[in-house]
């Protein structure tokens, strides 16, 4: 190769030994930097060639497969749903990159996609669902005094696929989230942590609910939460009775109607895909900070606004299945 003869030609004893031999390159019509000629000159001293490992790899590869290999390649896909197209390769022991590989899965009709969010309803609760849908287009229910509230649970590991946990001392990386929305704007968002039991879940309704009941609410209102056992309990219903506080019955298998929940799906994608807390604290602050900057009155109103004009005639259209939102 011309380089190289510019190379041992060369007198190799001074910094610009590169650079000159890439001005000469140029004259004969090759373009390469001092650097490209460096990576070639020390390729060749070391392997004796001038082409790469990863080149030599790649030219044995085969771009097209059998149709045996195809078959083969269908036929395990079948059996693992979950497998990637590099591991295809390595399993079957294919002479082809694993870019060949989805390509020839793409041509016979399969495509790798992240599994998405089903809700389930049997077929007793899609007969509640859609009584209770048709009760409320009919009564023209806009839900102007109910309040959605529920908790969720947030991991500090939750955008990592693994990471450490001292499980001597206790820590487990979750922190629960108390909170609710409605039209007059949110409740108090409340971290805690442990089992959330029903004498917990009035405590809460204590601290958070029934002083936003009493500043929002003097005359009228409905509390909306889902079928938990917590909230269903003997005791919580009980102090819910002496706390003069009213519930709107919901529907079970229905997160889709309780709007609290896209709530809290927002604020997991925020903290997870901008924010990536790495403690407790910093998960506590950001989602503090996210209850207080991006809960407003208008959003809040929007979500409500969502039941009666999207979920309500979804429910109905499907006869009580899941509406998808």
């Amino acid at each position: 190769m011309l380089i190289l003869e510019f190379y041992f030609k060369f007198p190799r004893d001074t910094k610009q030994t590169f650079p000159k031999i890439s001005d000469l390159a140029k004259a004969h019509g090759y373009k390469a930097s001092s650097k490209t000629i460096q990576k070639l000159v020390k390729r060749y001293l070391i392997t004796g060639k001038v082409g790469s490992k990863i080149s030599e790899k790649r030219n044995l590869k085969k771009r097209s497969l059998s149709d045996k290999e195809i078959k083969a390649i269908n036929d395990y896909v079948l059996r693992y749903r979950d497998i990637s197209s590099q591991k295809i390769v390595e399993k079957l022991g294919l002479c082809c990159s694993a870019r060949t590989v989805r390509r020839i899965l793409n041509q016979i009709g399969w495509k790798y996609l992240k599994t998405r969010y089903c809700q389930m309803v049997n077929q007793k609760n899609q007969i509640e669902r859609f009584y209770f849908a048709c009760f409320c287009k009919y009564t023209f229910e806009t839900f102007d005094d109910v309040i959605f509230i529920d908790e969720t649970t947030i991991e500090v590991a939750g955008h990592s696929r693994k990471r450490w946990h001292n499980r001597i001392a206790g820590e487990t990386g979750k922190i629960h989230h108390f909170g609710g929305i409605s039209r007059k704007g949110k409740i108090e968002c409340v971290a805690f942590q442990g089992i959330l039991d029903s004498e917990k879940f009035q405590h809460l309704l204590n601290i958070s609910v029934i002083p936003f009941v009493k500043a929002n609410y003097p005359f009228s209102h409905r509390i909306y939460m889902d079928n938990d056992p917590k909230h269903t309990s003997e005791s919580t219903r009980t102090f819910l009775k002496n706390s003069c506080l009213n519930l709107l019955t919901a529907p079970p298998q229905s997160p889709d109607i309780n709007v609290i929940e896209t709530v809290w799906a927002n604020l997991k994608y925020n903290l997870f895909t901008y924010e990536k807390p790495q403690s407790k604290e910093q998960l506590v602050n950001s989602a503090i900070k996210f209850w207080n900057e991006k809960v407003t009155f208008e959003f809040c109103n929007r979500l409500i606004d969502k039941i009666s004009k999207k979920v309500i005639p979804k429910i109905i259209e499907l006869k009580g299945k899941a509406s998808g939102y």
